[in-house]
């Protein structure tokens, strides 16, 4: 098993890629700590890894909140004795032009996909270090490198995990713990058809299909294996890498 006898906290793991990305961490013997806000959802992430014969922990978090941050790594630490993988990943956008974007908006995109980020490896990093080891991935976008109109905020969101990941890697790599960056491009998830009326999703599809060059768009367990390897000693050298996952959609220039 890649992850035996590791514990790792998953951030947002109640749906999409969340939740994908806490199974395969369970089936490679890492014991799973859910950080969910929504209950269902948490308790249904929770259910199917332990139905699954795997060790799964969930605790109600609002990761917006320091003090819940502190409280979910602190209980992570009681039940297990330890902290070994965090994986970022907390996302959600505004479609607007930047001018009709207000500020309650911008901050709110700003603090669900950058902040949440800092707040989660600020409370979990103490303890990798006095391991002397540990693993970060955070979850960024393709957004992050390019551009899409009306998203503004998530773009500007996306690209500060960028900045912030690499801050993280020069402040904590010589303390031994790895962070690394995941870009998914478009995934099959609730998040993106939410802008999408039910009629129109599949005509979405197919363009969405027609401009990667896999042809396809992809799905939630590609990018949890992408993550499963980036935490593991698979990639124990990889520290500080911008992995996109995105079926070739960043080498296609679209003008």
């Amino acid at each position: 098993m890649l992850l035996k006898d590791q514990v790792a906290m998953v951030t947002g793991s109640g749906q999409g890629i969340d939740r994908a990305i806490a199974r395969p961490l369970s089936r490679e013997g890492a014991s799973v700590v859910i950080a969910e806000r929504t209950h269902d959802q948490g308790i249904k992430t929770t259910e199917e890894v332990q139905a699954a014969g795997g060790k799964a922990l969930f605790v109600p978090t609002d990761v917006a909140s320091e003090a819940q941050v502190k409280a979910v790594v602190a209980k992570t630490v009681e039940t297990f004795g330890r902290l070994d993988i965090l994986i970022n990943n907390a996302a959600t956008d505004v479609k607007k032009p930047l001018l009709e974007t207000s500020e309650e908006e911008w901050d709110f995109v700003l603090d669900v996909n950058l902040k949440r980020q800092f707040l989660c490896a600020k409370a979990a990093v103490p303890h990798m270090i006095t391991q002397g080891r540990g693993s970060i991935v955070n979850i960024s976008s393709v957004i992050a490198l390019r551009s899409e109109l009306y998203f503004g905020a998530y773009c500007a969101s996306n690209a500060g995990i960028l900045g912030l990941t690499r801050s993280m890697v020069i402040e904590w790599a010589p303390r031994g713990i790895r962070v690394n960056c995941i870009l998914p491009g478009p995934i099959d998830t609730p998040m993106k058809w939410r802008y999408v009326k039910e009629n129109e999703v599949e005509d979405v599809r197919r363009a969405a299909e027609r401009s990667v060059p896999l042809g396809r768009i992809g799905y939630p367990d590609e990018i949890a294996q992408g993550a499963l390897c980036l935490c593991s000693e698979a990639a124990s050298y990889a520290c500080g890498s911008f992995i996109e996952l995105d079926g070739g959609i960043g080498s296609r220039y679209s003008p």
